[in-house]
């Protein structure tokens, strides 16, 4: 099944919280490399932990697709969305008045 380009406009950053070893970054570039992905980031720290960020391209569920194949690698302790606006770094949740 292919994506319809308008949908490809639309994206979202799911940011993954995984144990740093030397297959994670294997194991994750596996798991996403047939979704419609713009852009990937892995970061290992000091505390043996990772943060890795993907752009997936495409609607909710793309998303989900993403998401979840994310969620069953070993290793992984935390998938969510980033709230994150890139452009304006503002966050896309209403603020309480």
């Amino acid at each position: 099944m292919t994506v319809p380009p308008s949908a490809l406009l639309e994206a979202t950053f799911l940011e993954v919280t995984a144990v740093h070893d030397d297959a994670m970054l294997c194991r994750v570039t596996s798991a996403i490399g047939l979704h419609p992905v713009g852009s990937f980031s892995y970061a290992p720290d000091e505390t043996g932990t990772a943060t890795i960020r993907v752009e997936v391209r495409g609607d909710a569920w793309q998303q989900s697709r993403v998401r979840s194949r994310l969620q069953r690698l070993v290793g992984v302790l935390e998938v969510r969305a980033d709230l994150t606006d890139e452009v304006s770094g503002a966050a896309t949740t209403p603020s309480a008045s």
